[in-house]
């Protein structure tokens, strides 16, 4: 006997509706495909990890910018600038 309990009540599933059991298959298929998408995005993740890791081996100083300090800052700068206009319009 294979029992479902939600809400804090156990419930027969061979004693439920068709409606009711077709609603427990689709809901474990749905929490089969969320566990095979998390594993390809755990995949995912690795991966671009790997590929970022490679890439500053490649990475040339010629490539390198003279001001990427500032720059980077003025990029971080902008959109909380912008952010904080959009706020200030009602």
């Amino acid at each position: 006997m294979a029992n479902l309990t939600i809400d804090n009540k156990v419930y027969d599933i061979e004693k439920l509706s068709p409606e009711a059991k077709a609603k427990i298959d689709s809901a474990r298929f749905c929490e089969s495909k969320i566990e095979q998408l998390e594993a390809e995005l755990s995949i995912t993740r690795t991966a671009r990890a790997a590929y970022l890791q490679a890439l500053t081996a490649l990475l040339d100083d010629k490539a390198l910018v003279k001001d990427a300090g500032k720059a980077a800052a003025k990029a971080e700068k902008a959109p909380a600038a912008k952010k904080a206009k959009a706020s200030t319009k009602h």
